[in-house]
Order: C-alpha cells, then sequence, then structure tokens
C-alpha cells in the first residue's frame, strides 16, 4: 500500500494558523492508516509462563528433596535394625556356645567310667595305725562332702577286721574334718591350723618346740593331706 503525504502549503498572512492545521489533520487522518501494536501483553503473557515454569520446578524439585529425606530415612532406619540384628545374632552365639560346652562336659560327666581301683585312689586299703582308724570310726558319721550329704554310711572292713578305705574316702574325711571344725586360717583358706588331733596324726607337719622354742612351724596345707596320709594306709593286697 503506497502512502502519500502532501506537504503543508506555505502559510502566509493570509491564511489562519487553525484553518491549515485542521486541513492536514483531515489529510493524514484520511490517508495513512495508523497501527497500534501492543508489546506489552506479549511481555505479560511471557512473564506468567516463566513464573509458571518456575512453580513447576520448585514442586519437582520440593518433590526430590522429600524423596531424598525419605531415603535417608530408611536407610537410617535399615541401619539401626542391622545393628541390633548384629548383636542380638552375637549374643544368641555366644548363648550356644555356652550351652554346648555344658552339654559336652555334661556328656563327658556321663561318659566317664567308674574305674574301680585302676586310678590308684579308689582301691581300699587297710587302715594300718590305730590313730587313723579311731579318727574315722569316730567322726565318719558326721563328715559330710560338699554337696552336704554323709560321706559313707557305713566303714568296711576286711576278713581279719581291718578297716578299709581308699585314698579318696581318707582324703575326704580329713578335709570334712577341717571344714566341720573351722580349722581353716582367715587370712589364707588353704592353711590349715592344726588342732590336738591333727597334730597326733600328722607330727611331721605340727609345730614343732625344743626347750619351749618354737624350731618347726606348722606347715599344713589342703595340699598336703592326699601326703600326709599315706604312713596310715597300706596296700589292701600286698605282695
Amino acid at each position: 500500500m503506497d502512502y502519500k503525504i502532501k506537504m503543508p502549503k506555505k502559510i502566509t498572512s493570509k491564511t489562519s494558523t487553525s484553518a491549515v492545521v485542521a486541513e492536514h489533520s483531515e489529510e493524514i487522518s484520511t490517508a495513512v492508516p495508523i497501527v497500534v501494536e501492543q508489546p506489552e501483553v506479549k511481555i505479560e503473557k511471557r512473564i506468567v509462563e516463566t513464573e509458571s515454569e518456575v512453580e513447576t520446578d520448585k514442586e519437582e524439585v520440593n518433590a526430590i528433596d522429600a524423596l531424598v529425606i525419605e531415603l535417608t530415612e530408611n536407610i537410617a532406619t535399615m541401619k539401626e535394625l542391622t545393628s541390633r540384628s548384629q548383636q542380638d545374632l552375637k549374643k544368641l552365639i555366644r548363648e550356644i556356645q555356652i550351652e554346648r560346652k555344658k552339654a559336652e562336659k555334661g556328656g563327658r560327666k556321663k561318659e566317664k567310667k567308674i574305674r574301680n581301683g585302676t586310678t590308684g585312689l579308689d582301691n581300699e586299703l587297710k587302715v594300718n595305725t590305730p590313730d587313723f582308724r579311731q579318727f574315722v570310726e569316730k567322726n565318719y558319721q558326721q563328715l559330710k562332702d560338699s554337696d552336704d550329704n554323709q560321706i559313707v554310711s557305713e566303714l568296711k572292713y576286711d576278713s581279719d577286721g581291718s578297716l578299709l578305705i581308699s585314698r579318696k574316702m581318707a582324703h575326704k574325711f580329713v578335709n570334712s574334718y577341717v571344714k566341720m571344725h573351722k580349722l581353716q586360717y582367715e587370712d589364707n583358706g588353704r592353711r590349715i591350723h592344726m588342732d590336738k588331733t591333727l597334730q597326733k596324726l600328722f607330727p611331721e607337719n605340727a609345730e614343732k618346740k625344743e626347750k619351749g622354742a618354737v624350731v618347726r612351724e606348722e606347715n599344713f596345707y589342703f595340699t598336703s593331706v592326699m601326703k600326709a596320709i599315706s604312713p596310715h594306709l597300706a596296700s589292701a593286697n600286698p605282695k
């Protein structure tokens, strides 16, 4: 489309200014169509779209953050459960090991054979001293084992009237006598204080005095008993 704009005529003194303006205004409005663009609408629309995209991005980021937090909490919970399970497993293993040892120990006790006379401690021997025979016959009914049971309910004698006991039984008699009469030292429970009965039975372990002076101190312990009773016992079947 061609646009023609007429140049204004030269204004003379005879022509009024208002007439010239009116003339040209009419020509411009008639000859040139004026188109007014509205860029503000497009800019505003773009801003709205951008804000919408930002809101969408924020929602996605928030969703991702929430997912990360949830996963982190789940991992922490799994770690705690795993730790507890490991502790429970260790405890269970220890309990199984303890019970297994008890069972094995109990099994060995049940399978242990009582071999009469094979160890030497269970052999029945003659008591060959009057002092030890008197000690046993006088005290055996009162003497008890570690389970508070009477060591022996009745004594056994040989055909010739000799008292028969094993080394093991003789050892129990002496130990039980010491505990019954509370002859252990307070500062050393393994050491035995010898009363007159024990001094008579085991003079080699008793205190010895010469001219009122102690030349040998009392030296009697639970570990000394087995050796100390040996002189009082003889083999039941001497060769």
